[in-house]
Formats: C-alpha cells, structure tokens, sequence
C-alpha cells in the first residue's frame, strides 16, 4: 500500500520525484527571483525545486528592498508563498519546520480513505477551473498538497478539504500548484543538439520551399522551449540559406504561463543558458531582463490548450511534449501517444523528455536517438479520433472567469459593501470578486453596465458597455495585481446624444470579517458632465500640468504597452481559431472526397451489373423451332405484327422491308426441322 504519511509531514532530507534526482530539502526559501517546479502540464528544474520537493517559498516586501526587482519578478511569478519583511521570516521558517506536520509521524490513514478524499479534492479543482487530474500520478499529486498542508499548518487531508470548501482561493491555488511550470532555454542542450541534426537540420533543407514548417510545442511552460526551437529553427535556415515560413503553437494548461511567453520578457539569468551570441541576435536588452525581437517572437503562436480535452493541432512536422507524460498515469498516456502520430505528417517526429518514452506503441513510431527521446512516425493506422470536448469529464462552459461563488458566511457581501459604500462613497458602484464576477450592485448601474444577450451572467468585463469594456478590462488587472486603488480617468461614456467623463476607482476592500482569499474589489463610477454634443466640434484637451506630466506619460506608456498585448493576444487566439477551422475544413473536404468515392464505386458496380444483365439475355437462346406449323406461326406472328403497324403509321420504307423479308426467309416453309427443332 502506497504511503499516505505525506499529508502529515515532510521528509527531512531529500525526496525523489517520478524521471528526476534527488531534490533539495523541504523548507527552502528565497528573496529573489522564485523556483518553479512542475506538475501536470510543465516541467521539474534541477535547480529550482524547492516547491516540487514540498519546499516553502518567501519573498522580501518590495517596499523595504533596496533593489526591488528580484523580489517583485519572484512574487509576479505567483509562486510565492509569504511576502514578508526580513525581521519576520525567521519566526515563518520557525513556524513552518516546528510544526507538527513535520516532526510527527502519525500512522498512515487506510488507502481507501485517502483515495476518497483526494477524488473530493479533484472535484472541487475540477468544478472551478475546469481541470481533471484524477488520472495524474498520486505521488505527484500527493506531494503538491502536502506542500500546501504545511504553508496553512494543517496536520491532515481531512481539513485541509474543509478548507478548499470554504476558500474558492486556495482552490485556485492548488490547481496552479499542480501545473507549476519550471524550464530553461536550451535545457538538456545535448537532446537538443540531437534534434537538431536528426530533424532540423533535414526539415529545413529537404522540404518544399514553399511549405510551411508545422511545430507543436506541447506543455511549453513560460515559453524556454518554444523560443528554443524556433531559435534552432531560425539558426538552420541561416545556415543553410534556405528561407521558409516558421509556424510554431506553443500552448500550455495553465494561462498565466501562457501569459508569460506571449510577453517573451525573461531575466537576466537566462544568460546562463543562452550564448552571448544567441543573446545579441535573438534578444533585447531592457532594464534588468531581455525580449525576444520580432522576428523570433512573431513565428509563435500561444494558446491556453488541454492535451487531453481539446482537439489537437493537424499536419504537423515536429511534437515536442517533454516531461509532460510522467505525470500522468498509464490511461492518459495511451491517449495521448496515438493523438500525437494522427497531428504528425507522414514521416513526422516527436521529441519526448529524457524519462519519457512510447511505451506499447512501437508500432507507432520508431526511434531516432532513443538515448535523448526522438522518434519517427511510422506509417501506421491508428485508431485515434478527435473528438469535440472528448475527455472523460465536460464542466459546463464557464459564464465568466470562474464560478459565482459565495462570500464565507462570516460577513454577508451586501454587509461589506455597504460599510465600505456608508463610509466613503454615494455613487453607483458594484462589488467584485477576484474572478470579476459582481457579488452587490448599488446604486443605478445602467449608464455603465448591461446584460448581454444569451445565457444571464454576472461578469462585470461581460456587463461593461462597449465604451468602457477594454479600460474596465485593464483596470481590474492593475488594481488586483497591485492590491491598491487604482484609478481609470476620463473614460467616455454615452448617454443618449451625450457624452459623460467617468472616472472608474477600482478599491480593494480589506474588511475585518473578509477572510484569506476573499480578495474583493469595489468598482465605483464617478461621472460628470462633458459639454459635448456627439456631432459636435472636436472636444477641448485640457493640459496636463508639468508637476503630472512625467507621471501621466508613463502611464500612458503602460496602457500603450498593455493595448499591445491585448491585440496581440486576441491575434494568436484568431490564429488558433483559423487553424482549427483550417483543421475542420480539410476534415470535411476529406469527407466529402470519400463519398464521392464511394458514390462513384456505387455507380461503377451498378454500370457492371447492368452490362451483366445485358449479356446474359443475349446470349440466352430463342424458343426451338418446331417441325410443326404452330411454332412457325408463332414466330411469324411478330413480323406480322410489326408489318400491319408500320403499314398503319406510314413507316414504309426501304430499310423496314429489307428486315420484313430477312424476317420471313428466317421462317421459310421450305426449311424443314427435325424433331429436335435444330436445323439441318
């Protein structure tokens, strides 16, 4: 029976996880930039592995560093378990390795009990956010949450659930827990450098010109490994003097990782893995960390994507799904190897990390470099399908962000906003949670927000009218990011033939009875006249004075700088949407092309058949003649007949009498038949 004593401590010393070496001790900390470890959807760092060895994480407050970069890049990271001034966190450590859920060694509950709560626990995962991971490997799993029992101080599983059944939050946080993504450019350089000459190299150089280059970088984490292959990508085609387009879909489960590459800012420390070379002619350089240029960064596309709910990408050259496999059990491993050969081409190959490997389906793809995980697509038929929405479990697609979910009922959220609204405001405005759903409206809210059509919602960024619909949008992200208020000024809004300025306060409510993870928000509209027709002149810019101007440009700055990657995220989404289109398309040409195949063949056969029939009453032979006078007669009566009818339509002409007397010579009394009726 497996070990359930990890809900109740953590190893001293070390602990193995599934393909890797030995991790570092639980307890670890950090000031500065954050470890990542993996599960689910990502991978496991050798050296960040604090997290994945059950390890604590803290980050110095920004506001007491003297160089506030590195703690702020750990705790943006999400990551983070405490964000502490440097007096408190030894009480934390002390807290944290003090505590019973380390020193004692309770005897481990029945498997069957703790299989119970671990499926409640997937439950309550899988109604927020949509994610299954009841198939994933339980050690893994296992480990993530005793992580999380140890950062609350909770000494079983048994609470630790009623805690996820009151904290929509740390529900949140322990689905993030399970896709913690941690990777590196060029990680494993030696596979790479493999791939590189068995696939790369031969891709670029023996293609069609004209052909575009399909690469499917599945679980890409933050990115590392998308920008890897098409950096090598990029590199060949220089060395060859071959130019071809470069179509890289990197997608991952989790969005804020997905968030993370799109912007393809990294730090500074990837210069441990990337050559000044590669630095200067594919990054950069701004302030403390380095942006992939254009070119690199334009051949990818990102995308939030479930390997084993969403339909695959099709026709492609190249898979990468690297330590992705080993953390999940043998039924979504079957699954999910014979989806990869239908997306390849023929001849296509798929690079798997180092403790990966095909397992049964040999037959499916033979190995390239077996020692660093590189297969080729077999042409083989499999019996793998896609299907709409094919996983084992289908939540029912989100309204908005995440669910409605009510407030603990410690302090009811009409309470708190009303506190909050009696003390310091008399305007329309609404509550929020941290998923923007509104959990209180006050006042009249119909000049700023509307119900859409279709099925009812209570997402505010769904509810904003279109004027306002993409500042809202930037504002609650800023003011939940920065967990402080936060304004939008000026906004136009339109009311009737005229237009109002609206200043938007985005306020976080911090009051007593709001518990951990209750992260509220209260939106409140200010408006006032704008002495403005619509059709009138164009409005009058009041200036900005000096003291502000520097303030206000790089505020506008940022909002310039989040409008592009709005845009640039709703293209890569246009994108994706275009190639499964593409995919559905070539799906039903394909269709079509087999029933007009099988319709062909239908006919073919029915012509064949036809042409049989024919043949057969041909060749079949006339009644015998009979030495008696009846059977002449018989056969005389039709010429007969045929004779007085041509006589009655005027068909009289030299061809018909020549049949007539063929006819009759046929029928000459003079031909004498034997009793047989043959001839002699």
């Amino acid at each position: 029976m497996e070990d359930a004593s990890p809900f109740r401590r953590l190893r001293h010393g070390k602990e193995k996880s599934e393909g890797q070496a030995d991790s570092p001790a639980a307890g670890t900390t950090s000031c500065g930039k954050a470890g990542r470890g993996p599960a689910g959807g990502g991978r496991q760092e050798e050296g960040g592995s604090a997290r994945a060895a059950g390890g604590m994480i803290m980050a110095q407050k920004e506001d007491q560093a003297k160089y506030d970069s590195m703690p702020r890049s750990a705790i943006e990271t999400g990551m983070v378990d405490f964000v502490l001034p440097v007096e408190k966190m030894g009480e934390q450590i002390l807290h944290y390795i003090r505590h019973p859920y380390l020193e004692r060694q309770k005897p481990a509950e029945p498997e069957e009990k703790v299989e119970s709560l671990l499926q409640k626990v997937f439950l309550l995962i899988r109604n927020q956010t949509g994610h299954d991971f009841s198939h994933y490997k339980r050690n893994t799993i296992r480990r993530r949450i005793a992580r999380r029992l140890a950062v609350h101080q909770i000494e079983d599983l048994e609470h630790y659930l009623k805690l996820l059944q009151e904290s929509a939050e740390e529900v949140g946080i322990l689905a993030r827990e399970m896709l913690i993504t941690v990777t590196n450019f060029f990680r494993d350089a030696e596979a790479w450098d493999s791939l590189q000459e068995h696939v790369i190299r031969p891709l670029v150089e023996q293609g069609p010109p004209e052909q575009p280059l399909r690469i499917w970088v599945a679980g890409c984490a933050t990115g590392e490994e998308a920008y890897t292959a098409a950096i090598l990508f990029q590199e060949q085609m220089g060395k060859s003097n071959v130019h071809r387009a470069l179509q890289i879909f990197a997608t991952d489960l989790d969005e804020e990782s997905v968030s993370v590459g799109r912007r393809g800012i990294y730090p500074k420390s990837i210069a441990a893995d990337v050559s000044p070379a590669r630095l200067q002619r594919f990054f950069t350089e701004e302030g403390n960390s380095y942006r992939i240029r254009n070119n690199t960064r334009e051949t990818i596309v990102f995308a939030k994507h479930n390997l084993v709910k969403d339909a695959p990408f099709s026709r492609l050259d190249l898979v990468c799904c690297r330590n992705v496999l080993i953390y999940m059990d043998n039924t979504l491993q079957k699954k999910l190897i014979p989806m990869f050969h239908y997306t390849l081409n023929p001849g296509g190959h798929l690079f798997l990390g180092e403790s990966e490997s095909i397992g049964v389906f040999a037959d499916l793809f033979a190995p390239v470099d077996a020692r660093h995980k590189i297969f080729q697509r077999k042409a083989m038929e499999t019996s793998y399908e896609p299907e709409a929405g094919e996983a084992g479990y289908h939540p029912p697609a989100p309204v908005a962000r995440g669910p409605l979910r009510p407030l603990r009922p410690s302090l009811g959220a009409a309470e708190i906003a009303e506190r909050v609204i009696l003390r310091d405001y008399s305007l329309p405005c609404v509550l929020v949670d941290a998923d923007y759903n509104v959990i209180y409206f006050n006042g009249d809210t119909s000049r700023y927000l509307i119900q859409p059509g279709g099925r009812p919602t209570f997402n505010l960024i769904q509810m904003a009218r279109p004027e306002i619909h993409f500042k809202l949008n930037l504002l609650l992200k800023r003011a939940f990011h920065k967990n402080r208020m936060t304004v939008e000024k000026d906004v136009q809004v339109r009311v009737n033939d005229h237009f109002l300025d609206t200043d938007i306060v985005a306020r976080p409510v911090a009051e007593a009875g709001v518990g951990v993870g209750e992260n509220l928000m209260l939106i409140v509209f200010k408006s006032r006249p704008k002495n403005q027709k619509i059709e009138g002149s164009a409005p009058v810019v009041a200036e900005v004075p000096a003291e502000e101007k520097d303030a206000h440009i790089r505020e506008l700055e940022q909002e310039l700088q989040s409008t592009r990657e709005y845009l640039q995220t709703t293209i890569e989404e246009l994108k994706t949407s275009n190639e499964e289109l593409k995919s559905s398309n070539e799906e039903l040409q394909s269709t079509n092309e087999e029933l007009q195949s099988t319709n062909e063949e239908l006919q073919t056969n029915s012509n064949d058949q036809t042409g049989r029939k024919l043949k057969t009453s041909r060749a079949e032979p006339g009644p015998p003649i009979s030495a008696g006078p009846s059977v002449r007669r018989q056969r005389f009566e039709p010429w007969c007949f045929e004779f007085w009818i041509c006589l009655g339509f005027g068909a009289w002409d030299l061809e018909f009498l020549c049949s007539l007397v063929l006819g009759l010579w046929n029928f000459a009394p003079s031909v004498p038949a034997n009793v047989n009726g043959t001839r002699r």
